[in-house]
């Protein structure tokens, strides 16, 4: 009985001694991952620093009116654009505006109560589009006892 009990226990001692040269031969990989890691971030810190010292070699050969460029073309042409025009680019960046012309444009014509009903806006909302239209030379309202009563393509 002692015996065998004395052989269980040096099984189960062996057992634990495989578990745990297993689990040491484990941290031993991990610590040699973890060194080579270390070896690599250095080799990639190192390439780093090399091409951020290429790009700024780079940038001091660039002459500095080439940035200038863009910013005077943007300053010349589209703020002036934009200050002039802010209702157009305010109008144009809604939905509906856009419905109501790609509406225009594939019909020729539309009525007002049916794009009021269509888009689920009050004529009148309709009316001051087509005035917007209108104004930047897109489409022709069409008046019927004073109110706006269709808007057609005018190109």
């Amino acid at each position: 009985m002692f015996e065998d009990r004395t052989e269980r226990m040096e099984k189960r001692m062996k057992s634990l001694e495989d578990k745990l040269g297993k689990v040491s031969a484990s941290i031993a990989l991990l610590a040699d991952v973890v060194k080579r890691l270390g070896e690599e971030r250095k080799a990639l810190t190192a390439e780093r620093e090399g091409l951020l010292e290429a790009n700024r070699k780079l940038l001091a050969l660039m002459p500095q009116d080439s940035n200038r460029l863009h910013k005077d073309i943007f300053r010349r042409f589209i703020v002036p654009f934009m200050k002039d025009n802010a209702e157009l680019v305010k109008m144009s960046s809604d939905k509906n505006v856009s419905a109501l012309f790609d509406e225009i444009v594939d019909k020729g014509e539309v009525s007002v109560k049916e794009m009021s009903r269509k888009l689920r806006v009050h004529d009148a909302q309709i009316e001051e589009w087509g005035r917007f239209l209108e104004k930047n030379g897109l489409v022709t309202v069409k008046h019927d006892k004073g109110r706006v009563a269709s808007i057609a393509k005018s190109f």
